[in-house]
């Protein structure tokens, strides 16, 4: 891109060709902004083990379920250890000198303590500073500031230590206004996109009096790539290869804006010689969230991220529950991208997604190869990246006849086997257990656990058993056996299944009923033993029970 001032500032990307269990051909391995450039490192998951940018390196540690518990932070100088318990909730943040070895002296420990009666993912206290809550989860006193909600689940104001800060909303739940400080800011949408701001004394407010205002332009991938002031004056936004805002440079390519971030998104550093106050009136910063430096706050849309503690400011909508039944996320509703901060973002604080879309396109290739009868998925993905995903199968070869073969009812289980039989040994189609759901053309379903060949196997068996044509075939790699297992349960939990009646014979179970599972998945066992642990009030009381389980 060309700069008004003549200069030209362009962004780098390099992808990477490492074959791992998630698809890294599509994971960014080096990206430079013109002022400074990163490169990534992946572990066979796609989580993000080391970033380098200069002589600077960070790593990164994580435990079976994603969560990052180490990192080594050469940029801020510190090696930081996290410790979860059961549900999610952290319970020890240590800070030690950086170092890629033995940690020593302890130099900052961070202290959580949890309820431990009813709803025992609720914080009480972090650091001694003290947290309250309403029935619907909404603190009342977060770190010892006093908050005041509406309208159920809306901030409504904080007593801050910096003074009050107040916020109204539209009907839609969107902030359109902030006021602190003795300044009104005033926010424009563009259906849903911030298009711009206005803030002005509060003295003014409602007039047409003197105030800054901000104009944004966004790219073509919906990023804000350029901030206009008072209708004249441009600046252009600066990011790393994670989506987070580490700058800001003038129409002469200038740099007068620089951000750093802590691994959770919290502001460590601000360095501003625009003279117009630019870093605190630019509101994008970590994930492109929109930060509110009065409270270190970010506004996520439908709710509020702490950076400070890594946790959101109140619960989720319990909703969330049931949208992903199937996975055993989601299910602490105050927890942060399950505690992987460095690889993942939640633009509305409902479920989080990688910054490189590698769980959409996951599922969205699964959804495609296995339920081929859903061509129109194709159009979200592209030729090329689908074939990716099957290593030996490029342009229009294998993979795609295979999948034109299985669009039509009764050839979906071939169509399977070509698939299967195109991916190589290391890939995990070949390898990996998981669930599967098998739909036939009478509307029944059988759900198993295992590999994908067994999958297929399945579907090959029941169809000829009951003479009944197979539809589509969904499966999922899982993390090991047991998570293996609670999908399983949790696909038939979703699918509403009747399980066969001893007493009736197979013939009438299987007419009642519209599925040709006949028991329970060993996960129902797993799960209840997860979530009936003392406390989990929200999941008891709320769904378990009426699952069936008794305590």
């Amino acid at each position: 891109m060309t700069l008004p001032g003549g200069q030209t500032r362009e962004n780098s990307f390099t992808y990477g060709t490492l074959r791992h269990l998630t698809d890294t051909d599509s994971l960014l391995s080096a990206m430079s902004n013109g002022t400074e450039s990163w490169s990534y490192e992946y572990d066979n998951v796609g989580n993000i083990t080391k970033i380098t940018s200069g002589t600077k390196v960070i790593t990164y540690q994580y435990d079976e379920l994603n969560q990052l518990i180490r990192e080594n932070n050469g940029v801020l100088g510190i090696t930081v250890l996290y410790a979860y318990d059961a549900g999610g909730n952290m319970t020890s943040r240590k800070t030690y000198a950086y170092t890629e070895g033995a940690v020593s002296t302890v130099q900052t420990q961070d202290l959580f303590t949890y309820r431990t009666d009813g709803w025992k993912d609720q914080l009480l206290s972090w650091n001694g500073k003290s947290y309250a809550y309403d029935a619907g989860g909404n603190p009342t006193v977060l770190r010892g500031m006093a908050l005041t909600w509406g309208e159920g689940r809306r901030l409504k104001r904080i007593a801050a230590t910096a003074g009050e800060v107040t916020f109204a909303y539209d009907s839609d739940g969107k902030r359109v206004r902030k006021t602190s400080g003795g300044n009104d800011t005033t926010y424009y949408y563009n259906g849903n996109v911030l298009s711009g701001l206005v803030k002005k004394a509060s003295k003014d407010a409602g007039t047409t009096g003197t105030g800054t205002t901000v104009q944004f332009v966004y790219d073509t991938q919906g990023k804000p790539f350029m901030l206009r002031m008072n209708g004249k004056t441009d600046y252009f936004y600066l990011y790393n290869g994670l989506g987070d805002i580490t700058g800001l440079v003038d129409s002469s390519n200038q740099v007068v804006v620089r951000y750093q971030y802590n691994s959770w998104g919290k502001v460590t550093s601000t360095q501003d010689t625009s003279g117009v106050s630019l870093a605190t009136l630019n509101p994008f910063c970590y994930r492109k969230y929109v930060y509110d430096p009065e409270t270190g706050l970010y506004c996520l849309g439908s709710r509020y991220y702490d950076p400070e503690v890594g946790r959101f400011v109140n619960a989720d909508d319990t909703d969330v529950i049931f949208a992903k039944p199937q996975e055993l996320y989601h299910k602490n509703l105050y927890v942060y991208c399950d505690n992987n901060p460095v690889v993942r973002r939640d633009l509305q604080g409902y479920f989080w997604e990688t910054i490189f879309d590698i769980i959409s396109v996951g599922t969205d290739v699964a959804e495609i190869i296995i339920a081929p009868t859903d061509l129109l998925a194709w159009g979200s993905l592209g030729l090329d990246l689908v074939c990716t995903i099957v290593p030996g199968a490029t342009g229009g070869g294998k993979a795609v006849k295979a999948i034109a073969k299985a669009s039509e009812v009764g050839k979906v289980s071939d169509g399977a086997k070509a698939v299967y039989k195109a991916a190589d040994k290391a890939n995990d189609i070949r390898k990996a257990t998981g669930s599967y759901e098998i739909i036939f053309e009478s509307g029944k379903n059988y759900v198993g656990k295992g590999g994908f060949g067994r999958s297929i196997a399945s579907a090959v068996g029941h169809a000829t058993k009951f003479i009944d044509p197979v539809v589509s075939i969904e499966w999922r790699r899982a993390a090991n056996t047991q998570q293996a297992f609670l999908d399983e349960y949790m696909r038939m939990i979703k699918r509403g299944i009747v399980i066969r009646n001893r007493n009736e014979t197979l013939a009438q179970s299987i007419q009642k009923a519209y599925t040709y599972n006949l028991i329970w998945s060993p996960g129902k066992t797993i799960y209840g033993k997860m979530f009936w642990s003392p406390g989990k009030t929200i999941y008891g009381k709320m769904f378990l029970s009426e699952l069936g389980f008794k305590k």
